[in-house]
């Protein structure tokens, strides 16, 4: 799910099985780098993820506020 979630937030076609890493290695061979290393590790997974939603302004509850009516 973050591999393709890497692609995706780059506007980069993502593809599935062995593709997927293809074109995580096309993309940028460092962010491969650090998918490959985090299956296994959750801390390694988190520190994936959380560099991952910073690269893109961090996660969207993080200061995110809608205007509208609230229960």
């Amino acid at each position: 799910m973050a591999g393709k979630a890497a692609l995706k937030l780059n506007d980069h076609w993502s593809g599935t099985g062995k593709w997927l890493l293809r074109e995580l290695r096309e993309f940028s061979p460092g962010t491969a780098a650090e998918w490959l290393a985090a299956p296994g590790n959750p801390d390694a997974i988190l520190d994936y993820g959380r560099r991952l939603l910073a690269r893109h302004g961090g996660p969207l509850f993080e200061g995110y506020h809608a205007k509208g009516d609230m229960p």
